[in-house]
């Protein structure tokens, strides 16, 4: 049967260690891989060997918490104290995340339940991006490209990863498009800030506010 280990590792943000894909440095995962036969049919090994490779991090004190046939792998993933300081050679991105943005990337259904299974086991670390630090950059984004125009709120919609921001009006005009600076770079930008925080953020432009 062929096998996959993954890891979890939480800083004292209680942030977890993402690694992107190599062609798409803004799809980040857990640390993990597929293991390979010097790992001795072990999947504690396996996770050891792809953390070293992956992120230079040296793990120990290996707990399982979640385990999973699916398509034909069977995936053991552990929580693990680490040492070290982050350094590798492969082409991607290793950086600490909250777990949404690791349950936004591919891998995000195997992600979710493993997050579901730290829920369940008492585990405390950062699930939701900070809401705080996306009102800055969207303030920011809109005060530079949409006139008299301010945010009233931002809404998340859990069942499809998607943050409606929500517009209020400065003067007594209604029509927002009386405003845009430049449509097309404002989305443009606003995608990039997606990509920043692994969500979808969107104006909502049917429920703006007079």
């Amino acid at each position: 049967m062929k096998k996959t280990a993954q890891v979890v590792l939480i800083n004292k943000e209680g942030l977890i260690l993402g690694v992107s894909r190599k062609d798409d440095h803004y799809d980040f995962g857990l640390i993990g891989g597929k293991m390979d036969p010097e790992d001795n049919d072990n999947p504690t090994a396996t996770a050891i060997r792809e953390c070293k490779e992956e992120t230079g991090l040296d793990i120990h004190n290996l707990r399982l918490i979640f385990a999973i046939h699916k398509d034909g792998f069977m995936g053991y993933t552990y929580l693990a104290d680490y040492s070290g300081e982050i350094s590798f050679d492969e082409p991607h991105v290793v950086k600490w995340q909250p777990m949404e943005v690791l349950v936004n990337g591919k891998f995000g259904k195997y992600n979710k339940l493993v997050s579901e299974s730290m829920n369940d086991m008492g585990i405390d670390y950062i699930y939701d991006v900070d809401i705080n630090e996306v009102i800055k950059d969207v303030t920011s984004l809109i005060s530079n490209n949409i006139f008299n125009v301010s945010i009233r709120y931002i809404l998340k919609d859990n069942s499809l990863n998607l943050y409606n921001i929500f517009l209020e009006y400065i003067d007594n005009e209604n029509n927002i498009y009386t405003y845009l600076h430049d449509e097309e770079i404002l989305d443009k930008e606003l995608k990039t800030l997606s990509i920043k925080y692994g969500i979808i953020l969107k104006i909502d432009y049917s429920h703006y506010i007079k």
